[in-house]
């Protein structure tokens, strides 16, 4: 890979922006947001994603430390989506009438 081969972050920008548009959907859903309600739903997707991973890698026999570690990353990283999205409240909803 070189320096100038971009697609692995893109890819990876995309993705984030993906998972974290779901969390945001499950959030908006409730209408109830707050940090424990964002840590939870973060918790529920991340441990989908890390479980996807480790359901992969069983298959490719890998160890059990280096699944531990690269399950671990994406379930982290939804628990912080989750944190800043949950207290992050969206603006009032403004009704236009004519």
């Amino acid at each position: 890979m070189t320096h100038w081969d971009f697609w692995p972050y893109l890819i990876s920008f995309v993705c984030n922006l993906v998972i974290a548009y779901v969390i945001a959907r499950v959030l908006g859903a409730h209408e109830e947001y707050g940090l424990f309600h964002g840590i939870g739903v973060g918790i529920l997707i991340g441990l989908a994603a890390a479980l996807a991973m480790v359901t992969e890698m069983v298959f490719e026999e890998r160890a059990a430390g280096f699944m531990l570690i690269s399950a671990g990353y994406p379930l982290i990283g939804c628990v912080l989506m989750g944190i800043v999205l949950g207290v992050w409240k969206p603006k009032a909803k403004v009704l236009v009438t004519t």
